[in-house]
């Protein structure tokens, strides 16, 4: 006679709340701690911006929090999208993964369209564009940051009526004739600078004049006032004078050595 076979009884899994990771003292006197980080690390209208009233931190601004904190980061997807009947038309999609020692993971999603506005590379910029937002949303939303990207939402300049943007690079700086020309070195540095200073969004709208070893940075009328703030206090930190034209702001900037 064959032996019988017990069958265990499974039991179904119990659900267990969440429970948080730290005390609530720890856990508060951590959020101090990431204030008072912000505050000593990000360096006002260079890695941060406030557009009335609220601040908005910049790709400059998170990278530094990403490296303070230790936070990694990938692309995982990037799409780039065609309108078959608009042949100007592009749009490109990234989506970026940032993960901490923690083994937590976060992702978050950034889109950038040529509909925006004028970009003086256009693949290489939407696709910088694209990954700039979705990196910086992935940063904050694995550092618990309330803060606002700089990227969220679209910059005064943006829907305010302009003249047609010369980016820095997308035709030769003006040199009169006869005087003298500054090297390939010296322009990258100040370019170098000026990205730093100023932000990409700005970089976008500027022109540059060349002129006895010297560049002139114009900020076109008409222009946001936020962009004239930020421009008189970029310049004035690494130019020397600023003043206005018919034809804008015009800030004067000495070459530096290479």
């Amino acid at each position: 006679m064959p032996e019988k076979t017990e069958l265990a009884v499974l039991e179904e899994p119990q659900e267990k709340p969440l429970v948080p990771v730290a005390s609530a003292e720890d856990l508060v006197a951590a959020m101090k701690r990431f204030e008072e980080i912000k505050l000593k690390l990000l360096v006002p209208d260079r890695d941060t911006y406030t557009v009335e009233g609220v601040e908005r931190i910049r790709k400059s601004g998170w990278r530094k929090l990403a490296l303070a904190f230790g936070v990694s980061d990938e692309i995982v997807r990037e799409d780039v999208v065609h309108d078959t009947t608009d042949p100007t038309y592009l749009c490109v999609h990234t989506r970026v993964k940032a993960w901490a020692r923690g083994g937590r993971t976060v992702e978050g999603t950034g889109t950038a369209s040529s509909r925006e506005r004028k970009f003086a590379h256009l693949e290489h910029d939407l696709h910088a564009l694209a990954h700039t937002r979705a990196k910086s949303r992935a940063i904050a939303d694995m550092l618990g940051s309330s803060d606002l990207v700089a990227e969220e939402e679209i910059e005064p300049e943006m829907s305010t009526p302009k003249s047609t943007p010369v980016g820095p690079t997308s035709v030769p700086m003006k040199v009169p004739q006869g005087q003298q020309r500054v090297d390939a070195g010296q322009r990258a540095i100040v370019t170098g600078f000026l990205d730093e200073v100023l932000g990409d969004d700005l970089m976008s709208l500027v022109q540059f004049e060349e002129r006895d070893g010297e560049f002139l940075v114009i900020l076109p009328a008409p222009m946001a006032e936020a962009n004239r703030t930020r421009f008189l206090k970029g310049m004035l930190q690494i130019g020397q004078g600023v003043h206005e034209s018919g034809r804008g702001l015009v800030a004067r900037m000495k070459a530096p050595k290479a």
